[in-house]
């Protein structure tokens, strides 16, 4: 009986900091989000599908990629109409929804965490992606992207498991199909989980097989839809995508090492001199690799996350310059785990002591981030600039432009649109009461 009072008080304990990592993930997500969020050219191009899906225009397409102009699933847009219904559709709605997805991320990575490395770890990886800056920032991004952590997390825990319980191939094919609705680097993710079923071969039975091909198929709709009536449009331009790859790839080498040693250890600090990005990259998958070989219980998760990681930096080296930076934010869910593996070598060694000294000291360099955080040309901003314009001459007809960075003209059509449809709260207040 008192075995069973301390397990439940332990359990008690745990749900307890679970519930805290949540609070203090949502805090940080949502505190001064008008003034730390964007809306430019993507945040305002899925404004206005989701305008047409609530006027009953269905969308069958999303926002296109950078490389090729392919367009992925129009699911965000989807879930931008339905928390825009709360919010008459205000600009603002995106960046609730990335900040709400954010926090479904937290749940996904502890679920993951708990998995491979047991509850003391995956609480630690909780808190820890709770108050980190790099976290924070992209959550706090409306765009499609705002899916493809959850996305892979899926992927990672269902390929883990998916060597002793069947129903891992649903969890990854749930992945893969949410994947398609955010992000290119999905057809990168693919070819990591490929890789690494070949070498752990996931347990299979008929139901979740079937399962998993119904929620591919399922994701893969609207693009076959929309393709069968437009002569085949999107595969073509996916097509495009993979004839851009070129045979020299050396000029592309320094920015794809760069790229993702930043999306790495940014979420450890987001302002590491570019050595030190590289250092910490370099030695986390040097470490990874040398335990894999060493720790048989943790091998098979190693090898997943650190091919994960590898994969889809290796796959891009073809395409030279011809990516963003953001492409390579796939790896980090799989960087996450990595640490994840560290904490657990740590906690397993008992080294409690010098664990929550570092994590002290992350936490307070990543605070210190988050006070101090300055975005110029925010949402807050932009919205201030349009409601003085339309308080004070609300006769229409208005216009913005900048001759500064190029991008930052993007967004003020939207926002226009959604203060001369509810003039009618705005005209009489000051910009700096406008909505925030």
């Amino acid at each position: 009986m008192r075995l069973k009072q301390l397990l439940s008080g332990k359990k008690a304990l745990l749900y307890f900091f679970l519930f805290a990592a949540v609070i203090l993930a949502a805090y940080f997500r949502f505190h001064h989000l008008p003034q730390r969020t964007v809306f430019d050219a993507d945040q305002e191009e899925i404004a206005y599908k989701a305008q047409e899906i609530l006027s009953g225009d269905p969308a069958l397409l999303g926002p296109k990629t950078s490389v090729g102009g392919f367009s992925i699933g129009p699911l965000f847009a989807y879930l931008w109409a339905a928390v825009g219904i709360f919010f008459s559709q205000s600009p603002l709605s995106g960046a609730y929804l990335s900040s709400l997805i954010g926090i479904a991320t937290l749940f996904l990575l502890y679920f993951s965490a708990r998995e491979m490395f047991g509850s003391k770890v995956s609480l630690l990886l909780s808190l820890f992606y709770a108050v980190s800056f790099g976290c924070i920032f992209w959550d706090q991004n409306p765009w499609a992207p705002s899916l493809f952590y959850p996305s892979q997390l899926l992927i990672l825990w269902g390929a883990y498991i998916s060597q002793k319980d069947p129903k891992g191939i649903v969890l990854a094919a749930l992945g893969v199909g949410l994947g398609f609705q955010s992000h290119f680097g999905i057809f990168l993710s693919v070819l990591s989980l490929a890789v690494f079923w070949a070498f752990f071969r996931p347990r299979l039975k008929r139901g979740p097989v079937v399962l998993s091909l119904i929620i591919i198929f399922a994701s893969l709709a609207p693009w076959l839809v929309f393709d069968l009536t437009h002569g085949f449009v999107n595969s073509l331009r996916l097509m495009s995508v993979f004839k851009q790859a070129t045979g020299s790839a050396a000029l592309g080498m320094e920015k794809l090492f760069s790229s993702a040693a930043m999306m790495g250890a940014s979420v450890i600090y987001p302002y590491f001199p570019k050595i030190v990005n590289k250092i910490i990259f370099l030695s986390a998958l040097g470490l990874g690799a040398f335990f894999a070989v060493r720790d048989r219980e943790k091998r098979r998760a190693l090898a997943l996350i650190l091919v994960s990681i590898v994969v889809p930096v290796v796959l891009f080296i073809p395409y030279k310059s011809f990516f963003s930076e953001y492409y390579l934010m796939m790896i980090v869910p799989g960087f996450l785990l990595l640490l994840g593996y560290f904490i657990h070598i740590l906690v397993k060694g008992k080294y409690m002591i010098p664990v929550f000294l570092v994590f002290a000291v992350f936490v307070f360099y990543n605070l210190n981030v988050f006070r101090t955080y300055h975005r110029p040309l925010s949402l807050k901003a932009k919205m201030d600039a349009v409601g003085f314009i339309v308080s004070n001459a609300p006769d229409g007809g208005y216009g913005v432009s900048l001759t500064t960075e190029l991008g930052y003209n993007f967004g003020y059509g939207y926002i226009f649109d959604y203060f001369e449809n509810n003039l009618s709260d705005f005209k009489n207040r000051s910009a700096s009461k406008q909505l925030f």
